[in-house]
């Protein structure tokens, strides 16, 4: 998944989330369509945030390809982090990475 501030891509996100695990409450996951994943998930006060690590791709990271095609740049590392969620008792892994221009956006506050 892309996301866009205008035209510019922000931010790449991959989930991966285990085919035994959407079932239930959790099976929606798989049917999500346009609907952004955090809107279900937070909407839970159920969804829990089990772990966080912060990570980097470099070049040699077979994710980064992917990450970087849409700005068509190539950056020496993209920053990410890494979440562990617990969402209707099932476990969902959000990998999200921030491209250079994230700092552009409006909304982006970076302190030291």
């Amino acid at each position: 998944v892309q996301l866009y501030s205008g035209t510019q891509p922000t931010v790449f996100a991959r989930t991966l989330i285990p085919v035994t695990h959407l079932k239930g409450q959790a099976r929606r996951l798989g049917q999500l369509g346009e609907k952004p994943l955090g809107a279900v998930l937070f909407a839970d006060p159920r969804t829990r945030r089990l772990a966080v690590e912060i990570t980097q791709l470099s070049i040699q990271h077979s994710l980064y390809s992917r990450a970087s095609q849409a700005i068509g740049a190539q950056p020496s590392i993209i920053w990410g982090r890494r979440t562990l969620y617990q969402y209707a008792g099932q476990r969902l892994l959000v990998n999200e990475f921030f491209m250079p221009n994230i700092q552009e956006h409006p909304r982006c506050r970076i302190t030291a």
